[in-house]
């Protein structure tokens, strides 16, 4: 259970909520057995008296009908709040846990997100948290509800026959304890499996939709169409055997509770007639010990998937237990007023080196572009600059400060980026801009748009700037995503610009006219360009070229 303990450290924050649930699960259960074993008891005793067997003591039909009729109230009303809190309860908390998951991974440099695919990030994010709904509302509160509920019924039934009693104790432990060990020792290793493949699933799906073009422009589609059917075929396989697991455990649980049941019938009958029990009060303690078993009925199912579980939390907690290799100094500096950029003996490495002994030095308010092939470096140098990975030898300064001595938030107010793949949110124009300086203007917004040359194209849309963008930019086209994000570059308003690849997508003609819009922009700004198209060359004051280690 180790692996499930700094989870349940988080049900430290929803505790009054998850106990005032139990409580009312408790609750809910003992009015559903109050309410069968007072009905049984009421109805044998009506049929005996009706004929005349239980001798010339009066049968008392107003007391147990209203017990009856508030057991009823009480279990309806109970489940319906009960549901209604352990699922609020489990909804904050699957919410936290993400908030929680979050604040672990923003940290993270990109060599360490990089890691994970976007698929298999994203099932930590959703099918790995919501399997740790299991562990409240069908593990920890049943687990304790069956408890209690199984002393608050055996105690008093003790008290009216304690073979019973004992007896029915016994078998409760069958039906709770060995029968849910079991299960969770039967299904730990295919919930396990199941974890894993339905995440490589989801990345193969993922990746599938994402890189469709490419998969047919290859002719891959049938490989990744089998990767996914292989897939697909593991996790129905898992999925038959938890059935079978299923199967034996509630087979087990109902045989359990039948014997129970028969063990109750057989000791009572033979007392029947003697002063201690008469037939009523052998139907009572034959349907409480019946109902009992409701409490240890959900435990087989809820504890055959705790491996899900375990397997859930070992993967969420591969990300928790990261360490950021870049974070904020204990006592950061002011930004410098000076924004030139210096990179002094810069090397950098992915499992090989990328950059060696690097050194460069963009003065204030020139522009610098970056050329060459892909792999030499290049983007590396931004993220860099933009402190998003450490170097692993030598220093970035901004103004002759050292990157390590600033604050991420305050440096990154001060640089303006655009990367190869700047994500543009399922949301409008205008919101996708505001993103860059939520205060900016109408005026502001559109002229923006005008220096990227996108203006025209927003004008003639039916809804203008409030069009709808969809997932990552997807209705437009990928120029004219590539405008928009320049377009939030420039409201930033930033007096140092990274730009990486700015004109991807664009035709010679639009290329030109962007940066000929672009460069008045930028002067005054210190510019990093990145790229690798010759044209763009002109009009810098600077051109570095890069070349492969």
């Amino acid at each position: 259970m180790r692996e499930l303990w700094p989870f349940l450290k988080l049900f430290r924050r929803h505790a009054l909520r998850m106990a005032f649930g139990a409580l009312l699960m408790l609750v809910t259960l003992l009015a559903g057995i109050g309410l069968l074993g007072v009905s049984g008891w009421f109805i044998t005793g009506s049929a005996l008296a009706g004929l005349g067997l239980l001798g010339g003591a009066a049968f008392n039909i107003f007391t147990p009908s209203a017990a009856i009729r508030a057991a009823a109230l009480i279990r309806t009303g109970g489940r319906y709040a009960e549901r209604l809190v352990n699922h609020e309860a489990t909804f904050r908390l699957l919410a936290d846990l993400r908030r929680w998951l979050f604040a672990r991974a923003i940290p993270l440099d990109a060599g360490q997100i990089a890691r994970l695919t976007g698929g298999d990030l994203l099932t930590r994010l959703t099918a790995d948290i919501d399997a740790l709904d299991n562990l409240y509302l069908r593990v920890v509160a049943p687990s304790m509800v069956a408890v209690i509920a199984a002393i608050a019924v055996l105690v008093p039934l003790g008290w009216i026959d304690p073979a019973v009693a004992l007896t029915t104790a016994a078998l409760m432990l069958v039906s709770g304890l060995l029968v849910p060990a079991l299960a969770a020792r039967l299904g730990a290793g295919a919930g396990a499996d199941m974890v894993g493949i339905g995440a490589r699933l989801r990345s193969h799906a993922v990746d599938g939709v994402q890189g469709l073009a490419d998969l047919r422009a290859f002719a891959a589609e049938a490989r990744q169409g089998a990767a996914i059917a292989q897939e697909t075929d593991g996790l129905i396989a898992r999925q038959r055997r938890m059935s079978s697991i299923t199967g034996l455990s509630s087979a087990l649980s109902l045989m359990a509770a039948g014997g129970a049941v028969w063990l109750a019938l057989f000791l009572t009958t033979g007392q029947a007639g003697e002063d201690r029990l008469d037939g009523p009060l052998i139907a009572l303690v034959v349907f409480l010990v019946m109902a009992l078993f409701e409490a240890t009925a959900p435990l087989p199912l809820a504890y055959q998937f705790l491996g899900r579980t375990k397997a859930a939390a070992r993967r969420l907690t591969e990300i928790a237990d990261m360490q950021p290799r870049v974070g904020d100094p204990e006592h950061p500096v002011p930004v410098p007023d000076r924004h030139d950029l210096m990179f002094d003996g810069i090397s950098f490495g992915y499992g090989k080196p990328v950059l060696d002994d690097l050194r460069l030095h963009l003065p204030e308010g020139r522009t610098a572009v970056l050329l060459g092939p892909s792999g030499s470096g290049k983007s590396t140098l931004a993220q860099l600059a933009l402190r998003l990975i450490d170097p692993d030898t030598g220093s970035v300064t901004l103004g002759g400060v050292d990157l390590r001595s600033l604050r991420q938030e305050d440096l990154h107010s001060r640089i303006a980026y655009v990367s190869q793949n700047t994500h543009l949110f399922a949301a409008d124009i205008r919101d996708n801009l505001l993103i860059a300086r939520p205060g900016a203007t109408n005026d502001e917004l559109w002229d923006a748009l005008e220096t990227v040359d996108l203006a025209d194209f927003v004008e003639s849309l039916p809804n203008g700037i409030l069009t709808w963008v969809g997932e990552n930019g997807v209705l437009l086209s990928g120029g004219q995503a590539r405008r928009l994000s320049l377009a939030r570059a420039l409201l930033k308003d930033a007096p140092v610009m990274i730009l990486d690849e700015p004109t991807e997508g664009l035709d010679t003609a639009t290329e030109a006219v962007v940066m000929q819009a672009l460069r008045p922009k930028m002067a005054g700004r210190t510019v990093l360009l990145i790229t690798h198209r010759e044209s763009l060359v002109t009009s810098s004051d600077l051109v570095w070229r890069m070349e492969e280690v």
